[in-house]
């Protein structure tokens, strides 16, 4: 877990990668950073001052799902060659789920390929990138937590943050609205360089949904959207609550409890001795 301290506003930002980090870097440090890019400067808040421990904490969450694709397209599209961790990871993937060695430098794989391997292994076998969020928590209890695709209205409304310029810093954003009509999870990552460059932006997450992908990303990552399903978003009316997407997982949390309960008081009537 990577706390940073930001002494001017006596706030602490709990970094959770793909979830608006450098935005919030941006924001809460801008008068150490000026204007240069945020990932350069992360070192510097990373010494806690006395009682600093009593800072509000701030984190994002993130749908999981959403975050995957957005790691997918940020990491594993437009390849760089000095990023040696995604080259290990997809020589990796390529020899364990196409029995055969990766062609060129530039190649990549589809996004059904990685989601496999992301349900293949525990956190600490993963990239930062691609970790559960929960695991960045640790035993923290953030005091001021909000949402990924509502942060712009959340963090313009919240007392702690009101005051405080939001200023928007994502060179790599993946975001899009743009659904295509098409299923694109087992299009090669490589392909989507070029449709960046023609129509401006990547296919929406909903482009990459299917049923089987959604449900490996769903049990891969339980305690996370068990962390959304009982996170207390701030709200504009200056209370906290759940977001209607975030309530119906409560709903799905609590149906999944019910089925494995049922499934334990079952199972003793069904063994033989």
């Amino acid at each position: 877990m990577t706390i940073l301290y930001f002494p001017e506003h006596k706030l602490r930002f709990i970094r959770i990668p793909k979830n608006a980090c450098s935005t919030v870097i941006n924001s809460l440090g801008h008068s150490v950073i000026n204007g240069a890019h945020p990932h350069q400067f992360g070192a510097r808040f990373e010494a806690a001052q006395e009682g600093a421990q009593d800072w509000p904490c701030i984190a994002v969450l993130r749908d999981p799902f959403e975050r995957a694709v957005s790691a997918y397209l940020n990491k594993l599209t437009d390849i760089l060659a000095e990023e040696l961790f995604v080259h290990e990871l997809l020589d990796y993937i390529w020899r364990a789920q196409r029995k055969r060695q990766r062609p060129d430098w530039r190649t990549s794989i589809t996004f059904r390929e990685f989601v496999v391997h992301l349900a293949s292994f525990p956190d600490e076998q993963l990239d930062m990138h691609w970790r559960s969020q929960s695991s960045f928590l640790g035993d923290e209890e953030p005091t001021v937590v909000l949402e990924m695709r509502r942060l712009e209205e959340q963090w313009k409304t919240h007392p702690l943050l009101r005051s405080i310029e939001l200023r928007k810093f994502a060179p790599h954003a993946t975001h899009s609205e743009l659904n295509i009509g098409e299923d694109v999870f087992d299009v090669p990552g490589e392909a989507f360089v070029g449709f960046k460059a023609v129509c401006g932006q990547y296919p929406s997450p909903e482009s990459f949904r299917d049923p089987y992908l959604v449900d490996l990303i769903q049990k891969r990552f339980a305690n996370d959207y068990r962390l959304l399903a009982t996170a207390n978003f701030y709200e504009a009316t200056g209370e906290t609550a759940v977001s209607h997407d975030v309530a119906a997982l409560r709903d799905v949390v609590a149906e999944t409890q019910a089925d494995v309960q049922e499934k334990r008081e079952v199972a003793p009537a069904n063994q033989t001795g």
